[in-house]
């Protein structure tokens, strides 16, 4: 069974250890942020300019039901989870779309990369990091209707500016290490935390 934490856990060591260097603690994620981080599904923290306002916990997410390994996951598939990987320069620049019935996580490490759409699928946890310099530069990332979705902006320069970020009714978060802040729209999520400037 997927459990809520495991995609965020696999995010964070897969794709943030340069940006975990930038500070004393590894970056967590919490429905309250530390010293400027935000995201949503672990233990609350305190402080910080990224501290959020913890709400009820949404509910598990379901099983995969993908048939092996789906042809959108060039990086391939680990324990229940898609991974979508824009590592070259402008690269996922058309619609990005997580398949249906898995976990997804889209790593969007190239130079101007993933700067169109990302849409998520409903019902199933979804993960996008922008650590590519102009990653996710001007683009809309769409939660799925009932899924958890979860947002890391790296240091890279202007990474996540301009980001929009569309939530659904689960939890939808995300963790700052650089000076762009997405625009979040809560919308009807169960748990939204953002950074704050």
């Amino acid at each position: 069974m997927l459990h809520r934490g495991i995609l965020t856990t696999i995010v964070l060591l897969g794709s943030l250890a340069a940006a975990a260097s930038c500070g004393d603690d590894e970056p967590v994620f919490g429905t309250a942020a530390q010293g400027g981080q935000a995201g949503v599904g672990g233990a609350g923290g305190t402080g910080g300019a990224g501290a959020g306002v913890a709400q009820e916990p949404c509910g598990e997410p379901p099983e995969p039901t993908a048939e092996g390994c789906p042809p959108e996951c060039n990086s391939g598939c680990l324990d229940g989870v898609c991974y979508i990987g824009c590592t070259g320069d402008q690269s996922c620049n058309q619609k990005v779309t997580c398949p249906p019935g898995i976990a997804c996580q889209v790593g969007c490490g190239g130079l101007e990369s993933c700067r169109f759409e990302i849409h998520c699928d409903d019902g199933y946890p979804c993960a996008v990091s922008c650590s590519g310099e102009s990653s996710c530069k001007g683009a809309d990332l769409y939660c799925g209707a009932t899924s958890d979705c979860n947002v890391i902006c790296s240091p890279a320069s202007e990474a996540c500016q301009g980001l929009k970020v569309h939530c659904g009714e689960g939890e939808c978060g995300m963790q700052c290490f650089g000076s762009q802040l997405p625009q979040f729209d809560c919308g009807e999520s169960c748990d939204c935390t953002v950074c704050r400037p």
